[in-house]
């Protein structure tokens, strides 16, 4: 994720990202389970996210803000 302008009036962009690598569409499927929904998710290379969008792209670079709180602490939070 890349979070604009920390600081009021500022426009420099940073990056910042969970301790650990997750699967976008597992993501998905883990916050409405714990939402209550039971939905079908099925993932697809159509639409906004093509092929170029596979692999490590979406992974943050090299000086990115690693915050501590996992997806799955972050999840029950939610709660």
């Amino acid at each position: 994720m890349t979070c604009a302008g920390e600081l009021p009036g500022s426009t420099e962009s940073v990056d910042v990202a969970g301790p650990e690598p997750q699967d976008l569409v597992d993501m998905a499927r883990r916050t409405h389970r714990a939402r209550g929904r039971e939905v079908k998710l099925v993932p697809t290379w159509s639409g906004l996210f093509g092929p170029e969008m596979a692999g490590n792209v979406l992974l943050p670079g090299e000086h990115a803000r690693i915050a501590p709180t996992t997806f799955d602490a972050w999840l029950e939070e939610q709660k």
